[in-house]
C-alpha cells in the first residue's frame, strides 16, 4: 500500500527515515560530487565528508562483525547445512552488509534456502542478475581502492563518477542511522506507546479484513 491510503502515522517512520538522507544530499553531498574538495565545496564540506567516510568505515566493520557472529549463531543453530544457505545468500547479494546490522535482521534469515522462500524465481534472470552484481561490485572495489589508496586521480569523468557512489554509500548510511537511532530509542517511547501502536495495527487489520456488521433489527 501507498501513503495515499494510509495515515500519517504508517508513513512518518519511512518519511523521517528519508529525512537525514535527502538532507546529506543538500549539502554537503551535491557540492562534493560537484566540485570535489575545493571550488564552491569548502572546508567545512570536505571536512563533512571526511568524517562520513569514517562512519562509512565503522559501518563496514559493524555490518563484518555482525555477519560474522550470523553465521557462527547459524553454525551453532543449524549446523553445516544451514551454514551453506548462508553463504549462498551471501554469493547471491540476498543480504548485504548492513542487512545484518538492522534491528528487524534474525541469523534465521540468513540460513533460510532461497528456493523454499522464493518459489518460481527464473534461474537465468537470477543468475544475470547476480553476474551484473559482481561485476559493479569488483569495478566499485577497484575504483574505490585505486582513488582513495592507490593514488590514481584518472579523468574528471572518473572522478565524478567516484563522488557519486561515495555520496550514495553516505546518503544510505544516513537512513540506516535513522532506524537503528529509532530501535535504540523505542523503549523510551514508554509501553502506553507501544500498545496504542499495537491497538492500531490490530484495529487496521480489523477493518481491512473482518466483515462489515449486519445492521441491528430496530
Amino acid at each position: 500500500r501507498s501513503c495515499s491510503t494510509w495515515s500519517w502515522k504508517s508513513c512518518r517512520r519511512p518519511f523521517f527515515q528519508a529525512v537525514p538522507a535527502l538532507a546529506y544530499l543538500a549539502w554537503p553531498g551535491a557540492l562534493w560530487v560537484a566540485f570535489g574538495e575545493g571550488g564552491a565545496c569548502g572546508p567545512a564540506c570536505a571536512t563533512a565528508e571526511a568524517v562520513m567516510e569514517h562512519c562509512c568505515c565503522l559501518a563496514v566493520l559493524l555490518g563484518v562483525s555482525a555477519a560474522l557472529w550470523d553465521v557462527l549463531e547459524t553454525a551453532a543453530v543449524g549446523g553445516l547445512r544451514a551454514v551453506c544457505f548462508c553463504c549462498g545468500n551471501c554469493l547471491v547479494f540476498r543480504f548485504d552488509l548492513e542487512d545484518h546490522i538492522t534491528p528487524a535482521h534474525d541469523f534465521r534469515d540468513c540460513s533460510s534456502d532461497v528456493a523454499a522462500v522464493e518459489p518460481g524465481t527464473n534461474g537465468i534472470v537470477t543468475s544475470l542478475k547476480v553476474a551484473a552484481l559482481w561485476l559493479t561490485y569488483a569495478a566499485t572495489a577497484v575504483l574505490y581502492a585505486g582513488c582513495t589508496w592507490g593514488g590514481w586521480a584518472g579523468s574528471p569523468a572518473q572522478q565524478a563518477a567516484f563522488r557519486f557512489l561515495d555520496t550514495a554509500c553516505h546518503a544510505g548510511l544516513c537512513a540506516l542511522g535513522f532506524v537503528l537511532l529509532e530501535h535504540w530509542l523505542r523503549p523510551c517511547r514508554g509501553q502506553r506507546a507501544e500498545a496504542d501502536e499495537l491497538r492500531g495495527a490490530r484495529e487496521a487489520a480489523l477493518l481491512d479484513e473482518a466483515p462489515l456488521p449486519a445492521a441491528e433489527p430496530p
